[in-house]
């Protein structure tokens, strides 16, 4: 099937968005562009064989992503804050909480069943990240945790496991702020929080984020009650 006819088809469950598809090459599998209210799914070019059972999800996954950002549940870009790694960082926990917010339109509009299909590619992705420890395995794992955490936290088993949970708690609430400026702001604290709380410098937290201008008191709370918390990612 062209590309052109399965973005069509796949466009009609409840979603209707503005939208093209091309090809390129690139790392990702796929992502989404905006150019003046039009949305276009870019595809990895020659998609390994491996993932190709998968192209119809993938396609599902970036409509759901181009209904949200019409929706305003978020942007497709990060607030940055002007600190080279903490935006990096917060890169990543970006991509992990749009995703999370995704997964829930997408079982949503194609149900269950499709959703399974999903988090298999999110599984198959997961085994195939490095199994070393560190900051930047745990953030590129944590998108593909982030989809199979719904519709409930179900992911036993994986190294990290409790930490992955603490940040989708985190997502919940973040999500349930009224605006993507204060979400954003706050996905900015989380990676911050997270990256002190690793060093074992989690008491730094509130003058860190002033110091950047990121206000959420009842996030530092959350983050500076879990100093007894152990990890063991780094």
């Amino acid at each position: 099937m062209k590309l052109e006819n399965l973005v069509l088809r796949e466009n009609i469950f409840n979603l209707n968005v503005n939208v093209k598809v091309k090809s390129m090459e690139d790392d990702a599998l796929a992502f989404l562009i905006e150019e003046n209210g039009t949305f276009t799914i870019v595809l990895r070019k020659n998609m390994p064989v491996r993932y190709r059972r998968y192209l119809k999800s993938i396609v599902r996954h970036e409509l759901c992503h181009a209904k949200d950002v019409e929706e305003g549940l978020y942007d497709l870009y990060m607030r940055k804050t002007g600190v080279e790694a903490l935006d990096r960082y917060a890169a990543y926990m970006y991509k992990a909480y749009t995703d999370y917010i995704a997964g829930f339109r997408f079982l949503r509009s194609y149900g269950w069943g499709a959703y399974c299909q999903f988090r298999k590619l999110a599984t198959a992705r997961l085994r195939e990240l490095p199994s070393r420890c560190g900051i930047n395995s745990f953030l590129k794992s944590l998108k593909h945790i982030a989809v199979l955490s719904i519709p409930t936290f179900q992911t036993r088993g994986w190294k990290n496991n409790e930490l992955y949970k603490i940040i989708i708690d985190d997502f919940d609430y973040i999500r349930r702020k009224d605006n993507w400026s204060r979400r954003s702001e706050a996905l900015l604290l989380e990676t911050l929080a997270l990256l002190l709380f690793l060093k074992g410098s989690i008491r730094d937290l509130p003058w860190t984020a002033e110091l950047l201008n990121l206000k959420d008191e009842n996030l530092c709370h959350k983050w500076i009650s879990r100093i007894h918390f152990k990890s063991s990612i780094l």
